[in-house]
């Protein structure tokens, strides 16, 4: 299935847009004809959205994507949500972009959800509701949404909303990473390396942060080279981007 929303390969500045999954259009699109109605077959609409936004065709792609979230296709409210939001393509609008979110989250798209998750964290477009952002990261990552059960891990692990339960945490980053996410591996990496609500395993965190690092993850590069010498040269758990403070998922 295709996945990623990579807004930020075209300028907008996502915590790891594109991180845990492949992109595999059948096919480059071409462009459509001036005066067009847009429309798409609800199987590909993903891929027909990305491909003429990868190709810079960013009208194209919204109008897609209009098209699809109002033909039960939530990956497009998901998309259009992370342009109001990045201001990709679009003016900014958080409100408009927690509008669009909630849309996909109630037509199942897990990403709508942590997004949405993370807005009310920050109380950006909505009223800030920590309560209502840990219930929507269950909801994401009981859908197996690499992003939301790190979200989710993070806030067991500082006590956000929730009490500490490093244990949970671990179990919860066990599960991000498990799913695709980078930061999700690299923090179970540093609980297991300094066994904290895990039993402490330096084959293991190792090979966690040796994950990581494979995708993208720099810090965990670093952590996993200086764990056999320097213990005290581990780096803090992350607590990223911008969702950073946490992960913005694309949907």
């Amino acid at each position: 299935m295709f996945r990623p929303l990579c807004l930020g390969a075209l300028g907008a500045s996502l915590l790891a847009a594109c991180g845990g999954g492949s992109v595999s259009p059948s096919g480059a699109l071409e462009p459509i004809p001036e005066d067009t109605p847009i429309s798409c077959e609800p199987d590909r609409c993903e891929a027909e959205i990305y491909a003429a936004w990868s190709a810079g065709r960013r009208s194209e792609a919204l109008d897609r994507a209009e098209w699809a979230c109002g033909h039960e296709v939530p990956y497009g409210c998901a998309f259009l949500g992370l342009a109001y939001e990045e201001g990709s393509g679009v003016a900014t609008d958080p409100v408009r972009a927690a509008t669009y979110y909630n849309q996909a989250c109630t037509a199942g798209e897990a990403a709508g959800c942590n997004n949405l998750a993370l807005l009310y964290q920050r109380g950006v477009g909505v009223p800030e509701d920590l309560e209502r952002a840990i219930a929507l990261f269950i909801q994401a990552c009981d859908a197996n949404h690499g992003d939301g059960c790190f979200n989710l891990g993070n806030r067991y692990r500082l006590g956000d909303g929730v009490d500490v339960d490093e244990a949970r945490a671990g179990e919860l980053y066990e599960r991000a990473c498990s799913a695709g996410s980078p930061e999700g591996c690299n923090n179970l990496a540093w609980l297991t390396a300094e066994g904290r609500g895990v039993e402490a395993d330096p084959s293991r965190a190792r090979e966690l942060y040796g994950m990581a690092c494979d995708e993208g993850v720099s810090s965990a590069c670093e952590a996993r080279d200086a764990l056999p010498e320097s213990p005290e040269a581990r780096r803090e758990p992350q607590e990223t981007q911008e969702t950073p403070g946490d992960e913005h998922a694309p949907p």
